[in-house]
């Protein structure tokens, strides 16, 4: 089972990682808060590979354990345990060193946390994270991930120490995803009909410089001042507007054509609407859609690549605020 994210690729971890995962796993830096670790032989690493492989053949699998891949490079790991209930599941993940701080570690157990949580995956209904207490990194993570404090009164035990640690447990149940999903997804509605009436208000002006042959007369410096909008907005929306022809159609300089009035009737805006509606109706994260590469969404909805396109547009300010700074590191 592959899962695929914008920038990464999860695959099933395997002896054919052995090199690479040794390399993160016997290094003191990148396993400082993991509780078996690090391997000091690649021997150890091989026999835990070697479990994993035996897991993933077994007809009552419960840990599924994938290699973070990004650009064919094997750059960490994330994975499921899930308990006896069949209900509940633990996440974890772990980085290279070299790779902390671009957010793969949090796009990995994002895209792994919604196969675990949804019906066509794993249906868990709660997942559970663990880390130490002095971890911040970790615990950044987890809150990106939508989970909640639950507890501190776990304790680890570290290998080749007797000191024990005060852990952290960290927690999400499928309820909590749906309704941060809704929230989400109107926030993005809101973003959208503000765009809307921006390219409404100027689809509204042009029209009302048509002649009688349909051509609106009018530069674009006129529309700026019409609409207080900058030269830069005004090229902007006009080409957004002709994504597929639609509303504002350029003829020549200061010579336009506008097709319909209502931009929300018909093409792009029409399709990009109905693309967010179906994630709140379907209490979809709005990354699933994200994660989906721009011509797998174009087929799923018969809709062309370049609407799919400007649908990023709306989505990659949540994104960035959902997913990037200086996160990194492993539980």
């Amino acid at each position: 089972m592959y899962i695929k994210t914008e920038r990464l690729v999860l695959e099933p971890l395997s002896l054919k990682h052995l090199d690479s995962t040794h390399e993160y796993a016997s290094d003191q830096e990148t396993t400082k808060y993991m509780i078996h670790l690090p391997y000091e032989t690649l021997k150890e690493t091989e026999k835990f590979l070697s479990n994993v492989e035996n897991e993933w053949s077994s007809s009552q699998q419960r840990i599924f354990e994938y290699a973070i891949i990004l650009e064919d490079k094997h750059i960490g790991a994330v994975s499921i345990w899930i308990e006896e209930d069949n209900v509940t599941g633990s996440l974890g993940w772990i980085l290279h060193k070299d790779y902390h701080g671009n957010g793969y570690a949090t796009e990995a157990a994002t895209a792994l946390r919604n196969v675990a949580m949804s019906s066509d995956g794993f249906n868990l209904k709660k997942l559970i994270a663990h880390c130490d207490y002095r971890n911040t990194q970790s615990i950044r993570i987890m809150e990106k991930l939508c989970m909640t404090f639950e507890s501190d009164t776990g304790i680890r035990k570290y290998k080749n120490s007797d000191e024990t640690i005060k852990e952290l447990l960290y927690s999400i149940e499928t309820t909590d995803l749906r309704g941060r999903a809704i929230a989400e997804t109107k926030s993005l509605l809101k973003m959208f009909f503000s765009s809307v009436n921006t390219h409404q208000h100027l689809v509204d002006v042009v029209a009302s410089f048509r002649d009688m042959h349909g051509v609106s007369h009018i530069s674009q410096q006129e529309m700026g001042k019409l609409i207080n909008r900058s030269p830069t907005c005004i090229r902007n929306a006009i080409k957004r507007l002709n994504t597929e022809n639609l509303c504002v159609e350029f003829l020549s300089p200061g010579k336009y054509v506008v097709h319909y009035d209502n931009i929300l009737a018909q093409g792009v805006f029409h399709k990009i609407f109905n693309l967010l509606l179906c994630c709140l109706i379907d209490g979809r994260f709005i990354k699933e859609i994200y994660n989906m590469k721009d011509k797998d969404v174009a087929c799923k909805h018969n809709i062309k690549l370049k609407t799919v396109q400007m649908f990023r547009t709306y989505l990659r300010d949540f994104v960035k605020q959902a997913m990037n700074e200086n996160e990194s590191d492993n539980t």
